[in-house]
């Protein structure tokens, strides 16, 4: 045996042998660790071990075709080229083997499948066993606490809001009167003092009313640093799609706001009556040979 297999043999040998007078066999779920349940790096050989037939034939259809490319190249850095019917005819018998094999309904598809579905099963019985007995349930009561909290939230910054907005109307209010004031004003220095603050009274009106129209900071924080805070996210829906094709067109947004629809695309242009000779489209046949 090589180095390899006796590699091999003791990582799959990873249980030690009962002691004496040991009657019971250990339990096997007992021994297992659940973070080891497969060793990836015996893998590739327990592979080689098992398949060495697949290997074989690889091996074979790997030099045919090595062959196949060698005869018909006719020199170095030009594509291979077929001489005839009889050719094509040979060539299309060596295509089959090829998709027998590593095609993909071919035999090693089937065996890889064989291989992997035991696997697979187990990792959907993993991930159903983390997901449903240890976070769903969590997860699902967690959603309906975080409802209560993001409308919580919501309201708190609609209030935050309201308060901004409603400090720009008093400041607006007031400096309206102060202006009011500065008409009546009897003397030149009394009129300058009353529109200087009156001015103020508008900027302030200005920077709550920019400060109402900015995402607003609604934050919570607990004693033990938790902070709960408002975030913006905004969506689409399309309302009316030529007045957005019509945007596109005028330059006021990106063309890739528009993806076309391959699958209509599609159903359109195959068959022997399709579309050919749509605005816009390059239509062309991207057929190549298959071999049955």
């Amino acid at each position: 045996m090589s180095d390899f297999d006796d590699e091999l043999d003791a990582a799959l040998d990873m249980r030690e042998p009962p002691g004496i007078g040991d009657n019971n066999p250990p339990d096997p779920i007992a021994t297992i660790d659940p973070e080891r349940l497969i060793d990836p790096t015996v893998i590739v050989g327990v592979l080689e071990r098992n398949y060495p037939d697949l290997h074989s034939r690889h091996e074979e259809l790997l030099a045919g075709a090595q062959r196949w490319i060698e005869s018909h190249t006719p020199e170095e850095g030009a594509a291979p080229a077929i001489a005839d019917d009889e050719d094509a005819g040979a060539t299309g018998d060596l295509r089959k083997m090829i998709a027998s094999f590593a095609g993909t309904t071919g035999e090693v598809e089937e065996v890889r499948k064989r291989v992997k579905a035991p696997v697979f099963e187990a990792g959907k019985k993993i991930d159903g066993w983390f997901n449903d007995r240890l976070k769903a349930d969590l997860l699902e009561m967690d959603w309906k606490i975080g409802v209560a909290a993001s409308a919580y939230i919501d309201a708190r910054a609609a209030r935050i809001r309201q308060a901004t907005l409603e400090a720009a109307r008093k400041a607006n209010e007031e400096a309206a009167r102060l202006a009011a004031q500065a008409e009546r004003a009897r003397s030149e220095e009394a009129r300058d003092a009353l529109l200087s603050r009156a001015v103020d009274a508008e900027e302030q009106a200005a920077t709550a009313l920019a400060q109402s129209e900015r995402p607003i900071d609604a934050k919570v924080r607990s004693d033990l640093g938790t902070v709960t805070f408002y975030r913006s996210n905004w969506k689409f829906e399309v309302v009316d799609l030529k007045a957005l094709a019509a945007a596109v067109v005028a330059g006021t947004v990106a063309a890739n706001w528009l993806v076309p629809n391959e699958s209509a695309i599609n159903a359109s242009i195959k068959g022997k009556n399709g579309l050919r000779d749509v605005p816009g489209l390059r239509i062309y046949d991207a057929g190549r040979a298959l071999t049955r």
